[in-house]
Protein backbone atom coordinates (compact mmCIF):
# COMPACT_ATOMS: atom_id res chain seq x y z
CA UNK A 1 0.00 0.00 0.00
CA UNK A 2 1.34 3.29 -0.61
CA UNK A 3 2.38 6.08 1.74
CA UNK A 4 1.88 9.39 1.35
CA UNK A 5 5.08 11.57 2.39
CA UNK A 6 5.55 15.47 2.48
CA UNK A 7 8.95 15.91 1.08
CA UNK A 8 11.16 18.91 0.94
CA UNK A 9 14.98 19.35 -0.93
CA UNK A 10 18.16 20.62 -0.34
CA UNK A 11 21.72 21.02 -1.04
CA UNK A 12 23.63 17.74 0.17
CA UNK A 13 26.10 19.46 2.50
CA UNK A 14 22.31 20.74 4.60
CA UNK A 15 21.26 17.18 4.59
CA UNK A 16 21.01 15.90 8.57
CA UNK A 17 23.22 12.45 7.68
CA UNK A 18 25.30 13.89 5.14
CA UNK A 19 28.88 14.15 5.20
CA UNK A 20 31.23 14.73 2.64
CA UNK A 21 34.36 12.09 2.19
CA UNK A 22 36.11 13.59 -0.14
CA UNK A 23 36.41 16.45 -2.80
CA UNK A 24 37.07 13.69 -5.28
CA UNK A 25 39.04 14.82 -8.34
CA UNK A 26 39.43 18.85 -9.24
CA UNK A 27 36.88 20.02 -11.06
CA UNK A 28 38.16 23.34 -12.51
CA UNK A 29 38.23 24.03 -16.05
CA UNK A 30 41.41 24.99 -17.78
CA UNK A 31 40.92 28.41 -19.19
CA UNK A 32 39.04 28.58 -22.18
CA UNK A 33 39.45 30.20 -25.82
CA UNK A 34 37.04 31.33 -28.07
CA UNK A 35 36.39 28.34 -30.77
CA UNK A 36 36.07 29.43 -34.68
CA UNK A 37 33.04 29.73 -35.98
CA UNK A 38 32.57 29.42 -39.66
CA UNK A 39 29.32 30.55 -41.08
CA UNK A 40 28.42 28.66 -45.08
CA UNK A 41 27.10 31.71 -46.45
CA UNK A 42 26.48 35.52 -46.03
CA UNK A 43 23.16 34.78 -45.64
CA UNK A 44 23.93 32.42 -42.75
CA UNK A 45 26.49 34.69 -41.16
CA UNK A 46 23.93 38.00 -41.50
CA UNK A 47 21.27 35.96 -39.60
CA UNK A 48 23.59 34.56 -36.96
CA UNK A 49 26.87 36.07 -36.82
CA UNK A 50 25.72 37.99 -33.51
CA UNK A 51 24.54 35.34 -31.72
CA UNK A 52 27.68 33.26 -31.82
CA UNK A 53 29.98 36.04 -31.38
CA UNK A 54 27.58 36.34 -27.83
CA UNK A 55 27.79 32.70 -27.22
CA UNK A 56 31.23 32.35 -28.34
CA UNK A 57 32.63 35.18 -25.40
CA UNK A 58 30.15 33.59 -22.90
CA UNK A 59 31.78 30.25 -23.42
CA UNK A 60 34.88 31.87 -22.97
CA UNK A 61 34.23 33.58 -19.64
CA UNK A 62 32.25 31.15 -18.18
CA UNK A 63 32.91 30.43 -14.78
CA UNK A 64 34.64 27.30 -13.69
CA UNK A 65 33.23 24.22 -11.91
CA UNK A 66 34.40 23.81 -8.23
CA UNK A 67 35.85 20.65 -7.29
CA UNK A 68 33.30 17.54 -7.60
CA UNK A 69 32.81 15.89 -3.77
CA UNK A 70 31.37 12.58 -2.54
CA UNK A 71 29.25 12.63 -0.12
CA UNK A 72 28.25 9.42 2.55
CA UNK A 73 24.63 9.10 3.48
CA UNK A 74 23.63 5.72 5.83
CA UNK A 75 19.75 4.65 5.91
CA UNK A 76 18.82 6.44 2.80
CA UNK A 77 15.85 5.73 0.62
CA UNK A 78 16.10 5.66 -3.70
CA UNK A 79 13.33 6.26 -5.34
CA UNK A 80 13.15 4.52 -8.63
CA UNK A 81 13.32 4.61 -11.80
CA UNK A 82 16.16 7.33 -11.33
CA UNK A 83 17.47 6.50 -8.12
CA UNK A 84 17.07 9.81 -6.64
CA UNK A 85 18.38 9.76 -2.57
CA UNK A 86 15.76 10.71 0.01
CA UNK A 87 17.23 10.86 3.36
CA UNK A 88 16.12 9.16 6.58
CA UNK A 89 13.77 12.81 7.36
CA UNK A 90 11.98 12.35 4.06
CA UNK A 91 14.95 15.20 2.60
CA UNK A 92 15.51 14.58 -1.29
CA UNK A 93 19.23 15.21 -1.61
CA UNK A 94 18.81 17.57 -4.20
CA UNK A 95 22.55 16.75 -6.35
CA UNK A 96 20.16 13.49 -7.29
CA UNK A 97 17.20 14.56 -8.12
CA UNK A 98 15.81 16.67 -11.52
CA UNK A 99 12.54 17.67 -11.54
CA UNK A 100 11.38 17.07 -15.05
CA UNK A 101 13.84 13.72 -15.94
CA UNK A 102 13.65 12.20 -12.75
CA UNK A 103 11.33 13.03 -10.03
CA UNK A 104 8.23 12.73 -12.28
CA UNK A 105 9.03 9.22 -13.88
CA UNK A 106 8.66 8.67 -9.74
CA UNK A 107 5.65 6.78 -9.37
CA UNK A 108 3.84 9.00 -6.71
CA UNK A 109 5.12 12.17 -8.47
CA UNK A 110 4.24 11.70 -12.08
CA UNK A 111 0.40 12.58 -11.49
CA UNK A 112 1.71 16.26 -9.71
CA UNK A 113 1.09 18.91 -11.10
CA UNK A 114 4.78 19.96 -12.87
CA UNK A 115 5.30 23.25 -11.64
CA UNK A 116 5.03 21.63 -7.52
CA UNK A 117 7.51 19.59 -8.54
CA UNK A 118 10.38 21.37 -10.11
CA UNK A 119 9.45 23.89 -7.16
CA UNK A 120 10.23 20.62 -4.50
CA UNK A 121 13.37 19.94 -6.87
CA UNK A 122 14.84 23.46 -7.41
CA UNK A 123 13.92 25.27 -4.00
CA UNK A 124 12.96 22.46 -1.77
CA UNK A 125 9.02 23.67 -1.98
CA UNK A 126 7.14 20.83 0.16
CA UNK A 127 5.16 18.57 -1.54
CA UNK A 128 3.31 15.48 -0.62
CA UNK A 129 3.22 12.40 -2.54
CA UNK A 130 2.29 8.80 -2.35
CA UNK A 131 5.14 6.69 -2.65
CA UNK A 132 5.50 2.88 -2.70
CA UNK A 133 7.02 0.90 0.32
CA UNK A 134 10.77 0.47 -0.76
CA UNK A 135 12.29 -2.70 -0.32
CA UNK A 136 15.51 -3.86 1.99
CA UNK A 137 18.90 -3.94 0.25
CA UNK A 138 21.65 -4.45 2.66
CA UNK A 139 25.36 -3.78 1.80
CA UNK A 140 26.92 -1.17 1.21
CA UNK A 141 26.12 1.25 -2.49
CA UNK A 142 28.09 3.65 -4.49
CA UNK A 143 24.83 5.57 -6.63
CA UNK A 144 25.86 5.56 -10.70
CA UNK A 145 22.78 7.49 -12.02
CA UNK A 146 21.38 10.80 -14.11
CA UNK A 147 19.07 13.04 -14.63
CA UNK A 148 18.54 11.48 -18.38
CA UNK A 149 20.23 7.90 -17.95
CA UNK A 150 18.62 6.89 -20.64
CA UNK A 151 20.19 9.03 -23.45
CA UNK A 152 23.09 8.17 -24.84
CA UNK A 153 24.99 11.38 -24.35
CA UNK A 154 24.08 11.79 -20.65
CA UNK A 155 24.82 8.08 -19.50
CA UNK A 156 28.22 8.77 -21.23
CA UNK A 157 29.11 12.31 -19.92
CA UNK A 158 27.32 12.69 -16.74
CA UNK A 159 26.66 9.35 -15.45
CA UNK A 160 29.73 7.04 -16.38
CA UNK A 161 32.56 8.98 -15.39
CA UNK A 162 31.73 8.38 -11.73
CA UNK A 163 33.02 5.04 -12.20
CA UNK A 164 36.50 6.91 -11.77
CA UNK A 165 35.38 8.77 -8.07
CA UNK A 166 33.46 4.68 -7.15
CA UNK A 167 37.52 3.50 -7.80
CA UNK A 168 38.93 5.99 -5.75
CA UNK A 169 36.37 5.29 -2.93
CA UNK A 170 36.31 1.56 -2.92
CA UNK A 171 34.98 -1.08 -5.49
CA UNK A 172 34.29 -3.43 -2.79
CA UNK A 173 30.41 -1.50 -2.51
CA UNK A 174 27.96 -2.38 -4.87
CA UNK A 175 26.97 0.18 -8.46
CA UNK A 176 23.36 1.07 -7.68
CA UNK A 177 21.95 1.63 -10.69
CA UNK A 178 19.17 2.60 -13.16
CA UNK A 179 17.22 0.61 -15.54
CA UNK A 180 20.35 -0.54 -17.85
CA UNK A 181 17.89 -1.34 -20.67
CA UNK A 182 19.93 -0.04 -23.32
CA UNK A 183 22.43 -2.42 -25.11
CA UNK A 184 24.65 1.11 -24.55
CA UNK A 185 24.52 0.25 -20.61
CA UNK A 186 25.65 -3.12 -20.06
CA UNK A 187 28.40 -2.74 -23.27
CA UNK A 188 29.75 0.83 -21.63
CA UNK A 189 29.62 -0.96 -17.94
CA UNK A 190 31.88 -3.85 -19.41
CA UNK A 191 34.43 -2.45 -20.97
CA UNK A 192 35.01 0.04 -18.46
CA UNK A 193 35.59 -3.05 -16.81
CA UNK A 194 32.64 -3.41 -14.66
CA UNK A 195 31.62 -7.41 -13.95
CA UNK A 196 27.77 -8.07 -13.07
CA UNK A 197 27.95 -8.98 -9.85
CA UNK A 198 29.62 -5.06 -9.00
CA UNK A 199 26.41 -3.96 -10.33
CA UNK A 200 22.85 -3.66 -7.93
CA UNK A 201 19.87 -2.96 -10.09
CA UNK A 202 16.72 -2.91 -7.96
CA UNK A 203 13.69 -2.92 -9.84
CA UNK A 204 11.39 -0.43 -7.36
CA UNK A 205 11.94 1.97 -4.28
CA UNK A 206 14.88 0.34 -2.26
CA UNK A 207 16.05 1.86 1.21
CA UNK A 208 19.69 0.83 1.84
CA UNK A 209 20.56 0.45 5.67
CA UNK A 210 24.25 0.53 5.07
CA UNK A 211 26.44 3.00 3.56
CA UNK A 212 25.26 5.01 0.46
CA UNK A 213 27.99 7.21 -1.80
CA UNK A 214 26.68 9.81 -4.32
CA UNK A 215 29.01 12.40 -5.69
CA UNK A 216 27.75 15.65 -7.38
CA UNK A 217 26.76 17.00 -11.18
CA UNK A 218 29.55 16.25 -13.43
CA UNK A 219 27.91 18.28 -15.65
CA UNK A 220 26.54 21.36 -13.49
CA UNK A 221 25.59 23.52 -17.25
CA UNK A 222 25.35 22.82 -21.01
CA UNK A 223 28.77 24.25 -21.22
CA UNK A 224 30.21 23.18 -18.54
CA UNK A 225 32.03 19.89 -17.69
CA UNK A 226 33.68 19.14 -14.78
CA UNK A 227 37.31 18.01 -15.05
CA UNK A 228 37.10 15.18 -13.08
CA UNK A 229 36.01 12.71 -16.06
CA UNK A 230 39.37 12.98 -17.23
CA UNK A 231 40.76 10.33 -14.96
CA UNK A 232 37.89 8.28 -16.53
CA UNK A 233 38.29 9.00 -19.95
CA UNK A 234 42.07 8.78 -19.77
CA UNK A 235 41.63 4.79 -18.28
CA UNK A 236 39.12 4.49 -20.63
CA UNK A 237 41.38 5.04 -23.87
CA UNK A 238 43.29 2.43 -22.64
CA UNK A 239 41.18 -0.27 -22.72
CA UNK A 240 39.89 0.07 -26.45
CA UNK A 241 41.09 -1.74 -29.63
CA UNK A 242 42.59 1.32 -31.41
CA UNK A 243 45.46 1.78 -33.97
CA UNK A 244 48.32 4.01 -32.17
CA UNK A 245 48.87 6.17 -35.48
CA UNK A 246 45.42 7.84 -35.18
CA UNK A 247 45.01 8.03 -38.85
CA UNK A 248 41.22 7.78 -39.21
CA UNK A 249 39.52 10.02 -40.64
CA UNK A 250 35.24 10.23 -39.42
CA UNK A 251 32.17 11.17 -40.81
CA UNK A 252 29.57 10.69 -38.43
CA UNK A 253 26.31 10.23 -40.20
CA UNK A 254 22.42 11.29 -39.14
CA UNK A 255 20.92 9.84 -41.92
CA UNK A 256 18.99 7.47 -39.15
CA UNK A 257 17.58 10.65 -37.11
CA UNK A 258 14.77 12.25 -37.30
CA UNK A 259 15.47 15.73 -36.91
CA UNK A 260 18.64 18.12 -37.15
CA UNK A 261 19.67 15.81 -40.61
CA UNK A 262 22.25 17.23 -43.24
CA UNK A 263 20.16 17.64 -46.39
CA UNK A 264 22.94 17.43 -48.36
CA UNK A 265 24.65 14.73 -46.55
CA UNK A 266 25.35 12.61 -49.89
CA UNK A 267 27.38 16.15 -51.32
CA UNK A 268 29.68 16.41 -48.09
CA UNK A 269 30.58 13.06 -47.98
CA UNK A 270 31.50 12.45 -51.77
CA UNK A 271 34.02 15.77 -51.28
CA UNK A 272 35.43 13.78 -47.88
CA UNK A 273 35.92 10.24 -49.19
CA UNK A 274 38.77 11.44 -52.07
CA UNK A 275 40.77 12.35 -48.69
CA UNK A 276 40.33 9.40 -46.45
CA UNK A 277 37.02 10.32 -44.61
CA UNK A 278 34.87 6.71 -43.75
CA UNK A 279 31.24 7.48 -43.06
CA UNK A 280 29.55 6.12 -39.90
CA UNK A 281 26.61 5.75 -38.28
CA UNK A 282 27.27 5.53 -34.81
CA UNK A 283 24.02 3.87 -33.61
CA UNK A 284 24.62 0.85 -35.42
CA UNK A 285 28.01 0.17 -33.60
CA UNK A 286 28.51 -1.55 -30.24
CA UNK A 287 30.11 0.48 -27.83
CA UNK A 288 33.63 -0.93 -27.79
CA UNK A 289 33.28 -0.44 -31.85
CA UNK A 290 32.35 3.31 -31.40
CA UNK A 291 35.16 3.67 -28.66
CA UNK A 292 38.10 1.74 -30.72
CA UNK A 293 36.89 4.09 -33.77
CA UNK A 294 36.92 7.50 -31.90
CA UNK A 295 40.32 7.25 -30.24
CA UNK A 296 42.02 6.40 -33.39
CA UNK A 297 40.80 9.28 -35.48
CA UNK A 298 42.61 12.40 -36.27
CA UNK A 299 39.83 14.38 -37.54
CA UNK A 300 36.12 13.96 -37.00
CA UNK A 301 32.99 15.76 -38.88
CA UNK A 302 29.56 15.55 -37.58
CA UNK A 303 26.33 17.06 -37.30
CA UNK A 304 25.38 18.13 -33.46
CA UNK A 305 23.79 15.08 -31.61
CA UNK A 306 25.31 12.45 -29.74
CA UNK A 307 27.35 11.08 -31.97
CA UNK A 308 29.52 13.50 -30.86
CA UNK A 309 29.64 12.32 -27.24
CA UNK A 310 32.24 9.97 -27.84
CA UNK A 311 34.77 12.36 -28.80
CA UNK A 312 35.08 12.29 -25.03
CA UNK A 313 37.76 9.22 -25.75
CA UNK A 314 39.60 11.37 -28.53
CA UNK A 315 43.34 11.74 -28.10
CA UNK A 316 44.33 15.84 -27.35
CA UNK A 317 44.86 17.30 -30.63
CA UNK A 318 42.33 15.68 -32.72
CA UNK A 319 40.67 17.67 -35.11
CA UNK A 320 36.73 18.23 -34.30
CA UNK A 321 34.50 19.98 -37.28
CA UNK A 322 30.96 20.21 -35.43
CA UNK A 323 28.11 21.02 -38.08
CA UNK A 324 24.97 23.00 -36.96
CA UNK A 325 22.27 25.45 -38.20
CA UNK A 326 21.33 29.22 -37.92
CA UNK A 327 18.26 28.53 -36.09
CA UNK A 328 20.03 26.04 -33.14
CA UNK A 329 19.80 27.37 -29.61
CA UNK A 330 21.13 26.03 -26.58
CA UNK A 331 21.36 27.14 -23.27
CA UNK A 332 24.64 28.45 -21.97
CA UNK A 333 27.55 29.41 -24.80
CA UNK A 334 28.64 27.25 -27.88
CA UNK A 335 27.04 23.46 -27.68
CA UNK A 336 27.55 20.64 -24.97
CA UNK A 337 30.40 19.91 -27.88
CA UNK A 338 32.35 22.15 -27.43
CA UNK A 339 32.79 21.82 -23.68
CA UNK A 340 33.84 18.29 -24.75
CA UNK A 341 37.03 19.45 -26.53
CA UNK A 342 37.57 22.27 -23.76
CA UNK A 343 38.22 19.71 -21.62
CA UNK A 344 40.40 16.93 -23.44
CA UNK A 345 42.06 19.19 -25.59
CA UNK A 346 40.75 18.54 -28.56
CA UNK A 347 40.87 21.01 -31.54
CA UNK A 348 37.06 22.73 -32.04
CA UNK A 349 35.58 24.48 -34.70
CA UNK A 350 31.85 24.84 -35.05
CA UNK A 351 30.67 25.35 -38.91
CA UNK A 352 26.77 27.11 -38.83
CA UNK A 353 24.85 26.42 -42.16
CA UNK A 354 20.89 27.44 -42.91
CA UNK A 355 17.89 25.40 -41.83
CA UNK A 356 15.50 24.23 -43.99
CA UNK A 357 11.96 24.18 -42.41
CA UNK A 358 10.45 23.25 -45.36
CA UNK A 359 12.29 19.90 -45.71
CA UNK A 360 12.01 19.20 -41.89
CA UNK A 361 8.67 17.54 -42.26
CA UNK A 362 6.46 17.92 -39.27
CA UNK A 363 9.40 19.46 -37.02
CA UNK A 364 8.49 22.20 -35.04
CA UNK A 365 11.03 22.71 -32.80
CA UNK A 366 13.33 25.26 -34.49
CA UNK A 367 16.70 23.80 -33.04
CA UNK A 368 15.60 20.43 -34.54
CA UNK A 369 15.29 21.71 -38.30
CA UNK A 370 17.08 19.63 -41.05
CA UNK A 371 19.94 21.49 -42.67
CA UNK A 372 22.50 22.43 -45.38
CA UNK A 373 26.02 23.30 -45.31
CA UNK A 374 28.75 23.53 -48.38
CA UNK A 375 31.49 21.00 -48.56
CA UNK A 376 33.80 24.11 -49.20
CA UNK A 377 32.80 25.48 -45.73
CA UNK A 378 33.98 22.01 -44.01
CA UNK A 379 37.24 21.56 -45.55
CA UNK A 380 37.64 25.11 -44.97
CA UNK A 381 37.58 24.32 -40.99
CA UNK A 382 39.69 21.94 -41.03
CA UNK A 383 42.24 23.99 -42.73
CA UNK A 384 41.64 26.46 -40.26
CA UNK A 385 41.87 23.78 -37.40
CA UNK A 386 45.12 22.75 -38.68
CA UNK A 387 43.81 19.35 -40.15
CA UNK A 388 45.79 17.99 -43.22
CA UNK A 389 43.88 17.01 -45.97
Amino acid sequence: MKETIRFVSKPAREVEGVTVIADAVEGTSRPSSPFPVRFDSPEVEGRAAARWERDVAAFAARSPVPPRACYRIEDATCLWPGMVVVAPDNTIVRETASANKQLRKVPGFAALKKKQVQALARVGAPLEAAIEPPAVLEGDFFLLSSSIYGNYFHWLIECLPKIAVWRQTGEHRKLLCPPLEAPFHRQSLALAGVSNDRIAQPGGNVRTPGELLFSDRIRPGTDRISRSVIPFFDDLRTRVAATKERKRRLFVSRSGAKVRRLLNEDEVTGTLAPLGFEAIRAETLSFAEQMSLYAGAEIIVAPHGAGLANTAICHPGTVIVELIHDRFEQPGGGTAYAAIADFGGLRYGLVVGGADPDASGNVTRESSFDFRIRPESVLEMIEDLGGRL
